[in-house]
């Protein structure tokens, strides 16, 4: 793939099973990786387990806590249903693989996460395993929990400025039109984002229930094909004989376009939700980064002007310590201002990104929805049309 000239390539291939033989270890199943990241590593083949692209997200939003980091497909999202000798255990793991590349795509594309060391890192065995043994720490301004900090922070939104819906639109139409990210335009974001996220959650578990269905229609009908072919077991009329048969293996093959069915939902439609309900997520976690950044920024203002007025009022045996608290503050402050300067304006810009790319992958997602169905029908149509001929035959 190409961007800008130079050339990402990001592979992640069929994982392979690793056997651990101790006692306290266990089997796992690791990702062989291809990248070539410019500026970062050319044809570089690695293994990576589930929990090394954990690890490289935490730590990505750890380092970068302004920019919002793409998820990873959740570990329990079909875990539950499925045990390693079901036999779509295989369909989860290429659910999963296909996450895992989109999301390592989506890092490598991103102007700002895909030139972090962190990416250099995670492609070097030696440097990733020191890495995975000293991660990034949470920044000191953040707080340590997130999203219930977020919860607390948020003020009641303002007419006219709390609406997230209206915010975005305006980002989109012209980027110095969405104004300061105060508590109310943070909040109606947020309100916004969750709303959303809700909306395609419930779109995804409908369609997943969907999927599920045609994957249940395809086993019952193998099964009725199978039981349907028994009845051929001794019948005389060769005619019919042949009939019976031609019906179970007409069956059998229409409950594998069910199935096939079924993995193309999953895989091309579920996994896209599944990718934009965590999106979601990501973005008001990266709304609670920022608000809490904020709230701490302001804080910290108050408490310097504070070390200032108390510089009027301290006698002259404390007026040492009073300068060098103000001094520390002051440096603090300063430091903090360092940290947080264009974080508005790189927020907006991934809020912008996040939009156009949420409305692209929606646009193409009801083309591969229309186009999975009218291949399903015409699968269906031209199977039982193949059995036309013997039912016919059957009739003369």
């Amino acid at each position: 793939m190409t961007a800008a000239g130079s050339t990402i390539y990001v592979a992640v291939d069929t994982p392979i099973l690793s056997i651990r033989e101790g006692i306290f270890e266990s089997s796992y199943y690791g990702y062989p990786i291809e990248l070539t990241l410019p500026g970062v590593c050319t044809n570089v083949r690695v293994v990576r387990r589930y929990s090394d692209f954990e690890s490289l997200r935490n730590q990505l939003c750890m380092a970068h806590w302004y920019c919002i980091v793409a998820p990873i497909p959740e570990k329990e999202s079909l875990q539950g249903k499925i045990t390693t000798r079901d036999s779509n255990y295989s369909v989860m793991l290429e659910y999963r693989r296909i996450a895992l590349r989109r999301f390592l795509l989506r890092i490598a594309y991103h102007t700002i996460l895909g030139k972090s060391p962190l990416l250099a890192r995670f492609a070097n065995d030696e440097e990733w395993r020191e890495c995975a043994k000293n991660p990034i720490a949470v920044p000191p301004f953040l707080s340590a929990n997130i999203a219930e900090d977020l919860v607390k922070s948020m003020h009641s939104p303002t007419p006219g400025k709390g609406d997230g819906a209206e915010y975005v639109r305006l980002l989109n139409m012209d980027f110095d039109n969405g104004g300061e990210l105060d508590g109310a335009t943070i909040d109606g974001i947020n309100s916004y984002i969750a709303q959303l996220e809700g909306n395609l959650r419930s779109l995804r578990d409908r369609f997943q229930a969907l999927a599920n269905r045609r994957q249940g229609a395809g086993e019952a009908l193998l099964a009725f094909s199978s039981s349907f072919g028994a009845l051929a077991d001794g019948e005389e009329d060769p005619f019919l004989r042949k009939a019976i048969r031609a019906v179970q293996q007409h069956g059998a093959q229409i409950s594998v376009v069910y199935q096939d069915q079924s993995d193309n939902d999953m895989q091309k439609v579920v996994s896209t939700l599944s990718y934009y309900v965590g999106l979601c997520a990501a973005v008001r976690q990266t709304l609670g980064n920022i608000w809490s950044a904020i709230s701490k920024m302001r804080a910290l203002c108050v408490r310097v002007q504070a070390a200032e007025a108390r510089l009027t009022s301290v006698g002259m045996e404390n007026l040492e310590s009073a300068r060098n608290a103000l001094a520390a503050l002051t440096a603090e402050k300063m430091h903090r201002e360092r940290e947080m300067c264009g974080i508005d304006k790189t927020f907006k810009e991934e809020l912008c990104r996040f939009h156009r790319e949420k409305q692209f992958d929606l646009r193409e997602l009801l083309k591969v929805y229309a186009e999975l169905e009218v291949t399903f029908a015409s699968n269906i149509k031209s199977k039982w049309e193949g059995l036309r001929p013997r039912l016919e035959d059957l009739a003369s």
